[in-house]
């Protein structure tokens, strides 16, 4: 959040005054920290729910047939994240839906891990909780 720049647009403004703020270690270690994590490169998260499947092949008396019967944990009420990534010409879009709660439930997909990862980078360094 940043201030109006003169004492007229202060007067006339409706929007809450926030002090700006700063990254804990400075904008660019954020920054890198965020590029480790591969925020460029994370995918949309229904490129990955295969992961959170678990197949099993059944036989069904009413089909006559063996079919692969599918379950997949789903949460009704948590937290969603939209993310927007940009740098120079590269950008990235995605959201995530409970990715600490489904993290825990599937601990071995690294797309949950390394965006779980990034809100805890950016919790740290601007000492917010959501």
């Amino acid at each position: 959040w940043f201030l109006p720049k003169n004492d007229s647009q202060l007067r006339n403004s409706t929007m809450p005054i926030h002090e700006p703020i700063v990254a804990k270690d400075g904008e660019e270690r954020l920054i890198l920290g965020l590029q480790a994590l591969n925020i460029a490169y994370l995918p949309i998260e229904s490129s990955f729910d295969y992961k959170k499947s678990k197949n099993t092949v059944v036989w069904s008396e009413d089909e006559k047939a063996w079919l692969i019967e599918q379950s997949i944990a789903s949460m009704l009420d948590g937290n969603s994240y939209t993310l927007w990534y940009k740098s120079g010409k590269q950008t990235n879009k995605f959201t995530y839906s409970n990715p600490e709660s489904f993290l825990k439930i599937y601990p071995n997909i690294d797309e949950l891990t390394s965006f779980v990862e990034i809100l805890k980078l950016i919790r740290e360094q601007y000492t917010i909780d959501f």
